[in-house]
């Protein structure tokens, strides 16, 4: 999707080669024998749909964190946007506590 170009054996092997993530989002990454309500992960294993976007690594390769639906701000305006789409106040940001709990 950036334009970097990567060896067709690198597509869906569960590294981000191309550094966006593309190569592992692939619709034939996904051919899985997960069930219905399971998200098929880059590597092959299988989470339930409702960990996608959790701010943890449940895939441990990550790609249950970096689709494009968990980057997308719900936040309110006094809010914080945090890197995993959770929200918290504004105020709390770069307090020394990690109330994103993803650091970021």
């Amino acid at each position: 999707a950036n334009g970097r170009c990567v060896d067709e054996g690198k597509k869906c092997n569960g590294h981000d080669d191309c550094h966006d993530n593309s190569d592992e989002t692939l619709p034939e990454c996904h051919k899985s024998n997960c069930d219905h309500d399971e998200f098929a992960c880059a590597n092959g294993r299988c989470v339930d749909e409702g960990k996608k976007c959790n701010g943890h690594d449940d895939c441990h390769d990550n790609s249950d964190e970096t689709l494009p639906e968990c980057h997308q701000s719900n936040c309110k305006q006094d809010e914080f946007a945090c890197a995993n789409g959770r929200c918290v106040e504004e105020d709390t940001k770069c307090d020394g506590d990690d109330d994103c709990h993803d650091n970021s």
